[in-house]
């Protein structure tokens, strides 16, 4: 299947993946300087899993009071306006295209790289210029929704691609042999599809722009800083990634922020791990991953 026919076919779908409301009211707001708890809470509260999901979070281990939580502003207020929005949206995507998974397709895979993905560039944040935390998080957590577009459209001849990939550079290689076009932009015009702002678009589809020889230095803070996150996942969780790739992209980043917020980067993100566990119903690393990464 050639580009054009490919890129066809997914315009014309009517199967791809789809946005759940309560997200896209949630992304929306993430624009907003001026958000207030009472905004945020009207649209959670309209998903009451999703209330019960943020009530649980504000119950956890990590951010337990004394006295239990036990309505939805006083979770936003325990958790704050705009962590409780990252959180939030992220929660309404995964369980939404968690609950379409139909093919022979390793989503478990899929599903914890995505999620360290957004918990990674979640914690560069403070190291990178960037408008939006949630614009990072949501953009790192889609990076690579075009494989799922792809598994859509395609079906199990691309489940059978990905299990042939040695590496996630590898997949990109074989997608543009195959197809002429990777899932970085596909994922991109999905992005577009579902009427997302032009910068997730553009990070999304800038997301394998590390992959490169050389590596692209043109990126805006919100493209690297979703690439960067997509290597530190795949090389944790995957473990096969390209050595060349991934000692390149950790050493221009320890050019661009240095050895000690890079090592206070790695153990933000370790500690944010067992609370994403829980928040998402997955276990992001082994005990022997965590061990090795520390």
């Amino acid at each position: 299947m050639n580009r054009q026919i490919l890129i066809d076919a997914i315009s014309a779908s009517s199967k791809l993946p789809v946005l759940p409301h309560s997200a896209t009211q949630l992304i929306a707001l993430a624009d907003d300087p001026s958000l207030y708890a009472a905004q945020l809470e009207a649209v959670i509260s309209g998903d009451p899993v999703l209330a019960a999901r943020i009530l649980h979070v504000s119950n956890s281990a990590m951010f337990a009071r004394r006295n239990e939580v036990t309505n939805l502003g006083a979770a936003i207020t325990l958790l704050g306006v705009r962590l409780t929005l990252d959180l939030a949206t992220g929660i309404a995507i995964v369980d939404s295209l968690r609950d379409t998974e139909k093919y022979e397709f390793d989503y478990d895979t899929f599903w914890r790289k995505s999620v360290l993905s957004a918990i990674a560039a979640n914690e560069m944040y403070g190291d990178l210029n960037v408008a939006s935390r949630g614009d990072l998080f949501v953009a790192a957590l889609l990076q690579d929704i075009g494989m799922l577009v792809l598994l859509t459209t395609i079906g199990p001849k691309y489940g059978q691609l990905v299990s042939s990939a040695r590496s996630h550079f590898d997949l990109v290689e074989l997608e543009l042999r195959a197809f002429g076009i990777d899932h970085a932009e596909i994922g991109a015009m999905l992005a577009q599809r579902w009427n997302l702002p032009v910068a997730l678009q553009e990070a999304i589809q800038a997301s394998h722009a590390l992959f490169a020889e050389p590596p692209a230095h043109d990126l805006s803070d919100l493209q690297y800083g979703v690439a960067f996150a997509g290597v530190l996942a795949e090389l944790w969780v995957i473990e096969e990634l390209d050595q060349d790739v991934s000692n390149r992209a950790i050493h221009e980043y320890l050019s661009k922020v240095g050895e000690e917020k890079y090592q206070n980067t790695i153990e933000s993100i370790l500690h944010a791990i067992p609370g994403a566990n829980n928040l998402f119903n997955m276990q992001l690393l082994s005990d022997e991953q965590m061990a090795s990464v520390a």
